[in-house]
């Protein structure tokens, strides 16, 4: 059965809410037409006899979903679309996983080295450096003049004040 056979038959069936089979007064017409319907109830499975009656046929929702999509025609092109769709993925995919096969080992690499000098950056970092011992010393001896500056700023600052004190007491 070619696809706009099964195309024009659906849409017929589609047409009507129930639609009753016909009976055919040709005996050729009447069996291909009932080869056509048998094919599209158990192969394809678009339409279904709703009840027991034997003459109604309606859409099943397979049926309606592929009389949404713009029909069987129609169908089938979305469905070779997503079939390349789906192997050009594979394709891709096929490639990317042989870039990472033959990649891995260099990457591997990359990261142990990575990693041996963090390591190596995070244990020296424990052990001060001759660098780091000058500045302290450094700072000891500039906080030691700030001290001794200070001192030296109070012990004025004492012997100004009794001066003042001393000037009042006279003054008076």
């Amino acid at each position: 059965m070619s696809d706009k056979e099964i195309d024009s038959l659906l849409n017929e069936i589609n047409s009507n809410e129930k639609y009753l089979i016909i009976d055919w007064k040709d005996e050729l017409k009447n069996i291909t037409y009932r080869k056509s319907l048998s094919y599209l109830m158990s192969e394809l499975k678009l339409i279904r006899k709703p009840f027991t009656n034997e003459f109604l046929l309606e859409l099943t929702p397979f049926g309606k979903d592929v009389i949404k999509k713009g029909g069987w025609i129609q169908y089938q092109t979305l469905l070779q679309e997503k079939e390349e769709r789906t192997n050009r993925k594979e394709i891709f995919d096929f490639k990317i996983s042989k870039f990472k096969y033959h990649t891995f080992w260099w990457f591997f690499a990359f990261a142990l080295i990575g990693f041996g000098l963090s390591i190596f950056n995070f244990i020296s970092g424990f052990s001060p450096s001759n660098d780091t011992i000058e500045q302290k010393k450094q700072i000891r001896k500039i906080e030691s003049e700030i001290n001794e500056l200070n001192s030296q700023y109070l012990y004025l600052k004492k012997q100004d004040s009794l001066n003042k004190f001393d000037n009042k007491k006279v003054n008076e």
